[in-house]
């Protein structure tokens, strides 16, 4: 079984306007990472206390940007992938739900 996976800002990043795009500051790697607006909509998604899912984060991001999910999944995948290499965002596993 593959476990599920959950992802979580990296605590103390932080985010700050930067004209038509976002600063984003990793505490983790010591960079500054230059984001546009839809990257930034998905760090705030991940600033909140529960890990979010891929499936979560892309409806949220649909719904942010009036699109549909399965549209958004290739952008936020990437996007979540380009966070963890950044230090910006890390992945942890999540409980395992059991099926009827």
């Amino acid at each position: 079984m593959i476990p599920r996976a959950g992802y979580v800002l990296v605590h103390g990043v932080l985010v700050e306007p930067l004209g038509e795009h976002w600063a984003a500051f990793s505490p983790a790697s010591g960079e500054s990472h230059l984001i546009n607006n839809t990257s930034a909509a998905i760090v705030e998604m991940l600033s909140c206390e529960m890990p979010l899912t891929l499936a979560q984060a892309c409806a949220a991001l649909a719904t942010d940007v009036g699109t549909l999910q399965p549209d958004a999944e290739a952008f936020v995948g990437e996007a979540l992938r380009s966070f963890i290499t950044a230090g910006l965002a890390r992945s942890v596993p999540l409980p395992q739900t059991a099926t009827p």
